[in-house]
């Protein structure tokens, strides 16, 4: 009898500064299969300016990342206006994550985002829930590599990156 193991592990971190984080990332990447990045629970004056810094930490980590900079309104770590999150998805939109957890408000303005501007859809996801992600949710988001459009992207099940109990 064989077993198949299709549990996936993410690490979500969220540290006050980049360096505890890439502190952070050395021991997550040891136990995950993923790491997402809380850039949300950074403080403000560790993102000015540190673009450069941000995108050497995503690539030196050896598992698949995930970028979150999320609301408080939204579970995320501090209040923020849409105007700081559509600035920094314009910003990092176009990093080495593998993932971006993007939230549902921003989609329209990056829909209408020149075509350069625009997110690869297919790596664009939404956590929905507390959980376990399926292997078949993760597989499917990471098996799109082709460019979509966000009304294509949003219609596909990569879209909505369901966390549910592994059963």
């Amino acid at each position: 009898m064989s077993v198949t193991n299709d549990t996936r592990v993410c690490v979500p971190l969220n540290e006050k500064t980049l360096g505890d984080l890439t502190a952070a990332t050395l021991k997550a990447a040891d136990a995950a299969d993923f790491v997402e990045l809380r850039v949300d629970g950074l403080l403000p004056q560790e993102l000015t300016g540190a673009s450069a810094k941000l995108e050497n930490l995503i690539n030196s980590i050896s598992r698949q990342v995930i970028l979150t900079f999320r609301s408080s309104e939204e579970g995320g770590y501090r209040p923020l206006t849409k105007t700081q999150r559509r600035a920094f998805w314009h910003e990092y939109v176009k990093s080495n994550a593998a993932l971006f957890d993007i939230e549902m408000d921003l989609v329209a303005e990056l829909t209408n985002s020149q075509g350069n501007e625009q997110p690869d859809w297919s790596r664009v996801i939404r956590l929905l829930a507390m959980g376990t992600v399926t292997a078949d949710a993760i597989d499917g988001a990471l098996g799109r590599r082709e460019q979509r459009s966000a009304p294509e992207a949003l219609a596909g099940p990569w879209w909505s990156l369901v966390l549910s109990a592994a059963s």
